[in-house]
């Protein structure tokens, strides 16, 4: 698995294997910013959602999350429509539903990932 951080997140790590041999290891920082399970897209451009609730499900199913929350408003129901659209055809989607009562309504979906 490839991934893509900052050098400055790494910390070098020197083991010595038979003395004769060094092999660098490195760890990532630890302090790295933990996902959140939910995504504002409030106000964006509909032609925007599929690169910002791409990334954001990459990135929930790379750290295992069961369900997380994207949050589009109620207004005209134009960004709704072009998440639901999204979530249809991405592949870490299991299924997806309007919030019920408590969740934000119709202003957020709820996707469960596979």
């Amino acid at each position: 698995m490839k991934i893509k951080i900052p050098v400055s997140n790494l910390e070098q790590i020197i083991k010595a294997e038979n003395t004769k041999k060094l092999v660098n290891t490195f760890r990532i920082d630890k302090s790295e910013k933990k996902p959140s399970m939910e995504l504002d897209i409030r106000g964006i451009a509909s032609d925007e959602v599929d690169m910002k609730v791409g990334k954001f499900l990459d990135d929930s199913a790379l750290m295992s999350m069961g369900e997380v929350y994207i949050i589009h408003g109620k207004g005209t129901g134009t960004l709704r429509s072009a998440v639901h659209a999204f979530l249809r055809k991405n592949p870490h989607v299991k299924s997806f539903r309007i919030g019920s009562f408590g969740e934000g309504e119709s202003g957020v979906t709820v996707v469960q990932l596979k």
